[in-house]
Protein backbone atom coordinates (compact mmCIF):
# COMPACT_ATOMS: atom_id res chain seq x y z
CA UNK A 1 0.00 0.00 0.00
CA UNK A 2 1.47 3.74 -1.08
CA UNK A 3 1.70 6.20 2.02
CA UNK A 4 -0.20 9.15 2.24
CA UNK A 5 3.06 11.08 2.16
CA UNK A 6 4.38 9.22 -1.01
CA UNK A 7 1.26 10.34 -2.80
CA UNK A 8 1.57 14.16 -1.90
CA UNK A 9 5.15 14.45 -2.83
CA UNK A 10 3.94 13.12 -6.29
CA UNK A 11 1.07 15.11 -6.56
CA UNK A 12 3.04 18.27 -5.62
CA UNK A 13 5.79 17.20 -7.95
CA UNK A 14 3.70 17.73 -11.20
CA UNK A 15 1.56 20.94 -10.14
CA UNK A 16 0.26 21.40 -13.81
CA UNK A 17 -1.67 18.32 -13.14
CA UNK A 18 -5.51 18.95 -14.63
CA UNK A 19 -7.79 17.97 -11.79
CA UNK A 20 -10.49 20.05 -13.97
CA UNK A 21 -11.22 16.64 -16.01
CA UNK A 22 -14.02 14.59 -15.35
CA UNK A 23 -12.56 11.31 -14.66
CA UNK A 24 -12.55 13.79 -11.27
CA UNK A 25 -15.55 15.41 -11.09
CA UNK A 26 -18.09 14.66 -8.36
CA UNK A 27 -21.59 14.09 -9.82
CA UNK A 28 -24.86 14.15 -8.09
CA UNK A 29 -26.27 11.08 -9.55
CA UNK A 30 -29.59 11.06 -7.47
CA UNK A 31 -30.12 14.31 -8.21
CA UNK A 32 -29.13 14.43 -11.92
CA UNK A 33 -31.65 10.98 -11.63
CA UNK A 34 -34.50 13.02 -10.25
CA UNK A 35 -34.44 16.12 -12.92
CA UNK A 36 -34.31 13.69 -16.04
CA UNK A 37 -36.70 10.83 -14.79
CA UNK A 38 -39.61 13.04 -15.13
CA UNK A 39 -42.26 14.08 -12.16
CA UNK A 40 -43.83 10.67 -11.79
CA UNK A 41 -41.06 8.45 -11.84
CA UNK A 42 -38.78 10.24 -9.40
CA UNK A 43 -41.07 9.14 -6.77
CA UNK A 44 -40.76 5.98 -7.31
CA UNK A 45 -37.10 5.61 -8.19
CA UNK A 46 -33.77 7.21 -7.13
CA UNK A 47 -29.99 6.49 -8.33
CA UNK A 48 -28.11 4.39 -5.85
CA UNK A 49 -24.59 4.51 -7.67
CA UNK A 50 -22.49 5.00 -10.63
CA UNK A 51 -19.46 2.41 -11.12
CA UNK A 52 -17.60 1.81 -14.59
CA UNK A 53 -19.95 3.82 -16.78
CA UNK A 54 -23.08 1.96 -15.02
CA UNK A 55 -25.86 3.87 -12.88
CA UNK A 56 -27.98 1.74 -10.65
CA UNK A 57 -30.98 2.80 -10.15
CA UNK A 58 -33.75 1.74 -7.23
CA UNK A 59 -37.06 1.04 -8.34
CA UNK A 60 -39.84 0.84 -5.82
CA UNK A 61 -42.46 -1.49 -7.83
CA UNK A 62 -42.03 -3.69 -11.38
CA UNK A 63 -44.44 -1.01 -12.90
CA UNK A 64 -42.07 1.47 -12.93
CA UNK A 65 -39.32 -1.47 -13.25
CA UNK A 66 -40.46 -2.02 -16.93
CA UNK A 67 -41.65 1.62 -17.81
CA UNK A 68 -38.14 2.82 -17.27
CA UNK A 69 -36.53 0.05 -19.07
CA UNK A 70 -38.73 1.14 -21.98
CA UNK A 71 -37.30 4.56 -21.74
CA UNK A 72 -33.76 3.43 -20.95
CA UNK A 73 -31.81 4.58 -24.09
CA UNK A 74 -33.76 8.03 -23.98
CA UNK A 75 -32.53 8.36 -20.29
CA UNK A 76 -29.03 7.15 -20.89
CA UNK A 77 -28.50 9.94 -23.43
CA UNK A 78 -29.90 12.64 -21.73
CA UNK A 79 -27.57 11.84 -18.40
CA UNK A 80 -24.87 11.55 -20.56
CA UNK A 81 -25.45 15.02 -21.93
CA UNK A 82 -26.07 16.89 -18.86
CA UNK A 83 -23.37 14.85 -16.65
CA UNK A 84 -20.81 14.44 -19.85
CA UNK A 85 -19.74 11.09 -18.51
CA UNK A 86 -20.33 8.37 -20.35
CA UNK A 87 -23.24 5.69 -19.05
CA UNK A 88 -22.88 2.31 -20.66
CA UNK A 89 -25.51 1.01 -18.83
CA UNK A 90 -28.29 2.20 -16.46
CA UNK A 91 -29.39 -1.01 -14.07
CA UNK A 92 -32.61 -1.22 -12.58
CA UNK A 93 -32.94 -2.99 -9.36
CA UNK A 94 -36.32 -3.51 -6.72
Amino acid sequence: MEKIGDIIRRVLKNPSADFSRKETAIIDWEKLWSEICGDEARHFSHAVGYTGGILTVSVTNSCWLMELKKQKSHLKKALEQRSGMAVSDIRFIR
